[in-house]
Formats: C-alpha cells, structure tokens, sequence
C-alpha cells in the first residue's frame, strides 16, 4: 500500500535542517567535483534520445 505524500512544510523543515546541518569544511571539496563534472554529465544526457511518453510511461533515454 502507498503512502501518502508528505506535507510541503516538512519537506521544507527537512531541507532547511539538511542545509544547515551540512558540513562544509568537508562538503566543499565534493561539491566542486560535483560541479565540475555537470557540463560533461550533461553532454552525455543530451547526447541519449529520449522518447516522451515512452510505451511503460517511464521517460526511456538511449544511446542514438
């Protein structure tokens, strides 16, 4: 059985308090990598052919 969708204010807590509880000294240098490998990530993405709706209602994207 689903559950029900949670609220948008907890979500919100949740994420104010994941932010502020992060720890930056040792985040920062993970970010950045994180950062620096989104402009080939996103070639890559592009580069896939992506069928809208596919035949399972799951977005596909493949190689073309």
């Amino acid at each position: 059985m689903s559950q029900p969708p949670i609220p948008l204010p907890e979500i919100n807590d949740a994420i104010l308090t994941a932010i502020r509880d992060f720890d930056w000294e040792e985040g920062r240098p993970i970010l950045a990598e994180l950062v620096g490998n989104t402009p080939a990530y996103m070639a890559k993405h592009f580069a896939l052919e992506h069928t809208i709706p596919s035949p399972s209602s799951v977005t596909s994207c493949r190689r073309q």
